[in-house]
Formats: C-alpha cells, structure tokens, sequence
C-alpha cells in the first residue's frame, strides 16, 4: 500500500508484486488492505464510536470482536428489542462503508434450561433480521479464547480443555523415550498449565460434575510427564511440579484477585473493583470486619462477588493481612496444597 500526496489530494494504490512480476494497481476509496502494517489499528480507530450507534442495547468491543447485549423479561419483547438494535447498528455501517460478514455473524439465547426452545420452534416470528437476511441460532460460541454455552454451564469449554489435554497426552507418551525430564515440566507449563489457568476465574465456577472428567484428564498426562505408575499418589504429581489441581487452581486464583483489589486496586480495570466493596463502604461500624470485602448475597454462591470474598475471608489472619503479591501467592499456594 502506498499513500500518496498531491497538493490537497490523498491518493491511496495498492498492488501485489510476486518476484519481479506486480499486478496492476488499483486506487482505494475507503477501507484499508487486509496485511498492511497499520490495518489494525486504522481498522480500531475506524469503529471506536460504533456503541454510540444504538442506545438500545450495549455494544462491548474488543479488536474486532463486537457484542451486542439486549436484556428483556419476555421472548417477543427480547426478539424486538434485538432486531432494532441490528436495524440502527446496520445503518451505522452503511454509512461507514462496512460490509457486515453474516456467516460469522450470530446471537445466543442466555436462558436457563426451560421450555423456550419449544416456543421458538413454535413461533416463527421470533427471528432476528439484518437487512432481511437471517441470523442464525447458535447454543455455543468462542470469544476471547472461551467457548461460552447459552447455559453458562462452561461445559464445551471444559470438553475443549479435555480434548486438548488428551492430545497432549498422547503425544508426550509416544515420544516419552524422546523427552528428558527436564523439558516435559516446561512442557506442561508451556502448552497445558497455561491453557488450564486461563480465565479459570470464570469456568472454575462449572459443577464439579463438569470440571471431574479435566481433573482426571490432567492426572493422566502428570503421570505420563512423571512415568509415574498408575497406583501413584495424585499429590504427589502435583507438589513434584509445584502446581495445583484443578479445583484449588480455581481458589488460588480467586484469591489472587480479591487480593489485588484489596490491596492493589489501582492495578486492575474500574470494572472489577466495582464489583467489590469492602464492609465499611456500607456500614460506619468499627467492626473486626470492617475493611474486609463484603460477601455479596446473589443466588449462585460460586458467583464470584459472594465466592471471591468470603474465600478469602476465611483465610488465616497473617495471610490475609500479606501486603505483597508475591509473597502472598507464594504462602497461599502452601496453603491450598495442605489442605490436597
């Protein structure tokens, strides 16, 4: 891509050189080549005010991945609410000269397991529409790296970590003669710890039902990194890698959290830390718990605005009172491994 300038004009060409060979140039209206070294960043600045299409519902961006979130306590009022805010977002794009892509386009239906699928198949009206052109139902979809289900079970994305985790398993086993201990610790970090501990805030609050069958899945592969035998015993594999299960990586990593925004609160988005309050922020009462968190009364207790503080409440005092990330992760990854 060249841009270039004549006197007030501005002229953007682009062509393809293979070799010695270039194709013929074409002159650029709008938009910017897919490839080019400040397409990205164009590409954010160009969509930035995209929100202020709709006040309908709330648009969440990220790069180029865009929500559009509608809330309403009923199906046909949900469904309306919905088309119109596709309505006023589509003809923010027309105006902007952007093509929307309609394959990748979907919506999900957040719900709890009821009926209402019956009473889509039922009503045929209940659709949503861009330009009289369908889009299309889906239960489940992958966004920033978590597949997110219309149940919020975390479930396919636990059987994504499943599945990745087995493979690696058996990779690292067919090639165990070919791997020095020393490098399948780095291997686990590098390709399966990493994977588990992302976002593990969010799906480590799945039933226990759903996270098992990763629990057992990581054992296998700890056991074939360690040739370790069958009958061997679980801590063990985990205190040899100085990591953590499933279930108490989820804790360790909550209370890492409620302990940046008890002590470190300017580190994390706005959004977080309004989550959270601490006692005294409700009450003047000079109480031993005034400054600590305060536990949120929600109907899903492993919400983690009534699960994060009441974890870390219950720690020991001198733990709890730990100023340093440091030092507190490394005394609370002790603690969560004595109660293994």
């Amino acid at each position: 891509m060249f841009l270039i300038g004549l006197e007030n004009i501005c002229v953007t060409v682009q062509f393809t050189v293979v070799d010695d060979a270039s194709s013929k140039s074409l002159h650029i209206n709008c938009g910017v080549p897919q490839g080019s070294v400040l397409g990205p960043l164009l590409f954010l600045l160009y969509i930035n005010d995209i929100y202020r299409s709709t006040n309908i519902s709330k648009i969440k961006l990220f790069a180029d991945d865009s929500n559009v979130f509608v809330f309403a306590s009923n199906l046909t009022d949900l469904f309306i609410k919905g088309n119109a805010a596709l309505c006023e977002i589509f003809d923010w794009t027309v105006c902007n000269k952007i093509s929307l892509n309609f394959e990748k386009s979907n919506y999900m239906l957040f719900k709890p397991p009821s009926n209402l699928d019956v009473v889509l198949e039922n009503n045929v009206k209940l659709k949503l529409l861009v330009n009289n052109r369908n889009i299309s139902r889906v239960s489940s979809v992958k966004y920033l790296g978590v597949w997110i289900d219309e149940h919020l079970t975390w479930k396919v994305h636990v059987d994504n970590l499943i599945t990745k985790i087995g493979s690696l398993n058996g990779i690292v086993f067919r090639n165990k003669d070919l791997l020095p201990l020393s490098a399948r610790k780095n291997l686990y970090f590098a390709l399966a710890h990493s994977s588990l501990v992302y976002c593990i805030e969010i799906y480590g609050t799945a039933n226990l039902s759903v996270l098992k069958p990763l629990m057992i899945k990581c054992n296998f592969l700890l056991r074939t990194l360690q040739n370790k035998p069958r009958l061997c015993h679980v801590r063990d594999l985990y205190i040899s890698y100085n990591t953590l299960p499933i279930n108490l990586l989820f804790k360790f990593y909550v209370l890492k959290l409620m302990h940046i925004i008890t002590f470190n609160s300017n580190l994390l988005p706005s959004f977080f830390c309004e989550l959270f309050c601490s006692n005294n922020e409700v009450h003047t009462y000079n109480t031993r718990f005034a400054h600590n968190l305060r536990i949120q009364i929600v109907t899903n207790s492993k919400s983690i605005t009534s699960f994060g503080p009441s974890l870390f409440s219950n720690l020991p005092s001198p733990l709890r009172a730990c100023t340093s990330l440091v030092a507190f992760s490394r005394l609370c990854k002790s603690f969560l491994s004595e109660s293994f």
